[in-house]
């Protein structure tokens, strides 16, 4: 990542950190939700994944309790972001289907878009490993979440 790049993350990450303080002590819980859920794509760009997880798994906790399903399916879906990248991609796939599914529930066409087509690159991803590993190791793998897809 180039310099001048980081330097902005950093910053927003700072300015997300400092915001998600005033929210506390205002009390304002579901501001809290927002701006965690941006310090966890802040640190997916930074590529700091486990804290991403972290933080993005709050942002989804705060956004089922105050029943913001948009929310949720985004959350959902950065959390299959923050996985793809770790190379985890059945759990991303987990999460993108989760996050499919609200997407289309609320009528949320973009995210219906963008969560196929991350189901379809991690199921590329998914396929190159599998392949890799049977080849290497003669053993088969399945994917058990193949059939909840659609």
């Amino acid at each position: 990542m180039k310099k001048e790049c980081l330097g902005k993350f950093e910053l927003a990450l700072k300015s997300y950190q400092q915001g998600l303080n005033l929210a506390k002590e205002l009390n304002d819980p579901e501001s809290q939700g927002e701006l965690i859920g941006n310090i966890g794509l802040v640190n997916i760009h930074l590529g700091n994944y486990a804290q991403a997880i972290d933080y993005l798994q709050q942002d989804l906790e705060i956004a089922r309790k105050f029943g913001k399903r948009l929310t949720e399916g985004q959350a959902l879906g950065s959390l299959g972001d923050a996985y793809y990248f770790q190379k985890n991609y059945n759990q991303a796939l987990e999460f993108y289907q989760q996050s499919l599914a609200i997407a289309q529930e609320t009528n949320y066409s973009r995210g219906v878009g963008l969560m196929l087509t991350n189901i379809g690159a991690s199921l590329l991803k998914f396929s190159r490993w599998t392949t890799f590993f049977s080849q290497r190791y003669n053993k088969r793998f399945s994917l058990s979440s193949q059939e909840k897809l659609f």
